[in-house]
């Protein structure tokens, strides 16, 4: 009951700070001059979770969300990353994540919002090898 309460708390702690964050406009600073950003995730705002003991999950939150699309997102990640620590994941999840590439210890994630999931980034896809 305890742990239902604190997750609780972290999960409205979260949401608040996400609506204050995905709101701020920001500028990529050059040397011409500051510029509009066309990132396509918030460099402001993501998350970090623990995977493992060599590793952390980062969630990738995409600009312009409405705030209904970031607590979709938020909410999905939460119930990933409690599946994921309660080892009740789903099993073709669990083998996606096994074919994860971590670049410095970090599985990049990011919310989808057609399918309402949560689905790994590869961070050197489109690279030449």
């Amino acid at each position: 009951m305890q742990w239902k309460l604190h997750a609780q708390t972290v999960d409205g702690a979260i949401k608040r700070l996400g609506k204050r964050l995905a709101g701020l406009r920001y500028a990529k600073i050059t040397a011409k001059g500051p510029v509009e950003s066309l990132d396509r995730y918030s460099p402001i705002y993501s998350l970090w979770t623990e995977r493992d003991e060599a590793s952390r999950f980062k969630l990738l939150v995409p600009n312009g969300l409405t705030e209904a699309d970031l607590d979709a997102a938020l909410g999905a990640y939460l119930i990933f990353i409690e599946a994921y620590h309660t080892g009740t994941l789903e099993a073709e999840d669990l083998e996606i994540l096994a074919e994860a590439r971590p670049v410095a210890g970090v599985v990049l994630l990011a919310y989808d919002g057609p399918s309402g999931s949560i689905q790994l980034i590869d961070p050197l896809e489109g690279r030449r090898h």
